[in-house]
């Protein structure tokens, strides 16, 4: 399955792609060029599943240059026990109000106890390998802010954007550890356009983020001042 641009349906790139790149370039969002058609006999499988079965139909159906193993191992590692409290990421809960039976379904078992745990918790998982399939070993260059932070390990920092996925409540930073000598000379939250190589492999800062702590690390090539944004936060849709 292919993904268009809202902005500019000439721009079409694959489900990694659109996972690792975010947004288009004109700032549109990516969506499917078609989608997938479920008949009865399709939901009356989906009902003989869990929720992770459920899950891994529906990603295979919308990320078809994921393979079966791939969507299996994320599904797997985001919605565990350990994250939800049960096997059940998302139980239904039965109510009876004024003789009507309700079926409610409660997305707040989470790690944070809201909703978008549902994307998030798997979001880091498809955003490791995406990354993999495109850019491992790659040069990338980006608009970024500095994030300063011990985190991202010795001489280095962290270049991201602050990303929502919901509402501004859900606003957090999004960044890859970098390697860079000259790191204490960048201003903390400074715009700065970089150029980097990336290795998909392990670093602590992804510790129980992804599978065996691997993501995305950089090396600096060349970094140079930048202009902020007219939309200085990314949003995920």
């Amino acid at each position: 399955m292919l993904y268009n641009s809202t902005q500019n349906a000439k721009e079409v790139v694959s489900a990694a792609q659109a996972i690792a790149q975010g947004i288009s370039k004109d700032g549109g969002l990516f969506v499917p060029q078609e989608f997938p058609k479920y008949d009865e006999n399709t939901f009356k499988a989906l009902l003989k599943t869990d929720y992770k079965g459920r899950a891994k139909k529906v990603f295979s159906d919308f990320l078809s240059d994921f393979t079966e193993e791939e969507i299996s191992d994320c599904v797997e590692k985001a919605y565990t026990a350990q994250k939800f409290g049960g096997e059940n990421p998302a139980p239904i809960s039965y109510c009876n109000l004024d003789g009507t039976t309700l079926n409610i379904l409660e997305l707040w078992h989470g790690p944070t106890c809201a909703f978008k745990d549902m994307a998030l918790q798997i979001l880091p998982h498809l955003l490791t390998k995406s990354l993999k399939k495109k850019y491992d070993g790659k040069t990338v260059k980006y608009l970024a802010q500095v994030c300063q932070t011990q985190q991202a390990g010795k001489g280095s920092f962290v270049p991201g954007r602050f990303a929502m996925t919901c509402c501004v409540q859900d606003i957090q930073f999004v960044g890859m550890p970098c390697r860079y000598d000259d790191y204490k000379s960048l201003e903390q939250r400074s715009w700065i356009n970089i150029t980097a190589k990336v290795n998909v492999k392990y670093h602590p800062i992804y510790k129980g983020q992804t599978p065996d702590s691997t993501g995305p690390v950089l090396t600096a090539i060349s970094v140079e001042p930048g202009e902020k944004p007219a939309q200085d936060v990314v949003m995920f849709s």
